[in-house]
């Protein structure tokens, strides 16, 4: 059969309109992960971790040493910078790499093969690492990042690590528990020290670079929790209760240390060995929380937020797994993604823990990742927000103040062009005196093929979203019950 030639100009040109005509909007269930690849070069395995550490320290390895372990620790938090921590089943190390944001090529979960030949092994107050050339003071330097990829192989990608459980009275001589190091660790009925609860996990990289805090049991026995003063939980203040603690056990010559990767490591909810139970979570309003985003992603402390429902998920203009709520008609508005349907509706009050999610930008908005249904309660149903009145060129100019609250523009003309609320694939121009913006209409939405009403009409209420940078509005529903479109 004869096959026929399409120039690659051509499909070039294809795929790109393709693109054009994609909905303004995405899915939320397209946010993966760094990498979901199942793919394993499968390179041969020489030595364990626990063989590695028996080679001689100070001179490369000159001859062929492979091993393989999975990422239990990256540098996402800003706990840890320029290294990772590897670890299979029998041990773990530290690699020195110099380059940033490890995390998107070597994220928690990782497996990764490590090339040794031409590497160093070295060690930090006698917590073993790998890494490169050493100084005149036998301090390894990392990997360059030009050579990264000529030593360490990137594998499979996710991988869950259970770390097995010890008490403190273990973990008390890391000289016994050797094997231990650079290992992701559980510790039971734990809490922070009474003069280290409730303050900041860490003192400002101004003023320290690192800040020790004491973790103790209740038979008196302590550790060593060290957290970087550049870790994005640095402000943070430690909780007042007893729980569970996981983390990186390590040392620095005779002291036992934990290093946690972020927030979510330290579960401590339950009453202090003292029989003193932990006060709530500091409730917060919601634009503190949204102040508390500086460009990068965050694990949040011990806050709760608490605000009224502005999205509908009962006539589907949201994503699956997501709420918008407004913590009233003064405070501003956060979008809660709980990763799966959940049955919140419209004018429910609700109180949200949110410590340990995660506060992040995603397609341009703020959101908060990770909220859970069992850490949220509904105080109340058929609660309102009163819109605020805007012009759309005032929300536009500040899409930042309005974005996830609700607003009323009155005086609004749809586009001309578009014959239903879907307008062009899902986008539909509104228009008043000052300015135009874009609606958004999902293909789940239920009113998506109603008819517009005449324009202009007297007021279009919606709820502000943001799409890589742009404000758009979304209508819960035109019509009875919730009225957003007023004719």
């Amino acid at each position: 059969m004869r096959q026929h030639y399409i120039p690659k100009a051509i499909i070039t040109l294809l795929l790109f309109l393709l693109i054009l005509g994609q909905p303004a909007c995405l899915k939320k269930e397209f946010d993966a992960p760094p990498d979901n690849s199942g793919y394993d070069p499968q390179l041969p395995i020489t030595h364990t971790i626990a063989e590695l550490l028996k080679l001689p320290q100070g001179t490369a390895i000159s001859h062929e040493v492979v091993i393989s372990g999975i990422v239990v620790m990256d540098d996402k938090s800003g706990n840890y910078y320029n290294k990772i921590v590897i670890q299979d089943e029998t041990g773990g190390i530290e690699i020195l790499l110099d380059q940033n944001n490890l995390y998107n090529d070597y994220p928690l979960g990782r497996k990764v093969y490590i090339n040794c030949k031409g590497l160093f092994l070295g060690d930090n107050g006698g917590n073993p690492q790998l890494g490169y050339t050493p100084d005149a003071t036998a301090k390894l330097s990392a990997i360059p990042a030009l050579l990264i990829e000529d030593f360490v192989v990137k594998a499979s990608y996710p991988h869950t690590i259970i770390p097995d459980t010890f008490t403190l009275e273990e973990l008390s001589s890391p000289d016994l528990m050797k094997p231990l190091l650079n290992t992701l660790i559980a510790v039971k009925d734990v809490e922070f020290t009474e003069d280290c609860t409730r303050i900041p996990y860490a003192r400002p990289a101004g003023v320290a670079s690192a800040t020790n805090l004491s973790i103790q049991d209740c038979t008196g026995n302590t550790i060593i929790m060290r957290n970087s003063g550049y870790a994005n939980f640095q402000p943070y203040l430690t909780p007042a209760g007893n729980g569970v603690l996981t983390g990186i056990y390590t040392r620095f010559d005779l002291t036992p240390q934990i290093y946690i990767r972020d927030t979510g490591d330290v579960h401590f909810y339950n009453s202090r060995c003292d029989g003193v139970v932990p006060p709530d979570a500091a409730w917060v309003s919601i634009d503190s929380i949204r102040n508390l985003y500086a460009g990068t992603t965050l694990t949040l402390g011990a806050y709760k937020i608490r605000g009224v429902v502005i999205s509908d998920r009962e006539n589907g203009n949201v994503a699956n797994g997501t709420v918008v709520l407004q913590g009233g008609d003064d405070d501003k508005g956060m979008l809660l993604y709980y990763g799966s349907a959940v049955a919140y509706a419209l004018g429910d009050s609700l109180e949200v823990d949110i410590e340990g999610a995660t506060l992040k930008e995603f397609q341009g908005k703020l959101e908060i990742d990770g909220v859970q249904t069992a850490r949220t309660t509904k105080l109340a149903s058929g609660r309102s927000i009163t819109p605020r009145v805007v012009s759309v060129a005032e929300l536009t100019a500040n899409s930042s103040l309005y974005e996830s609250t609700l607003v009323k523009i009155n005086q609004a003309s749809f586009s001309a062009t578009a014959s239903t609320y879907n307008g062009n694939a899902g986008n539909l121009d509104i228009t008043d005196a000052t300015g135009t913006i874009s609606h958004y209409c999902t293909f789940q939405a239920s009113f998506k093929n109603e008819p517009l009403p005449v324009s202009p009409v007297t007021s279009v209420t919606a709820y502000v979203d943001v799409f890589n940078g742009t404000a758009q509005l979304r209508i819960r529903k035109p019509d009875a019950p919730v009225n957003d479109v007023v004719p």
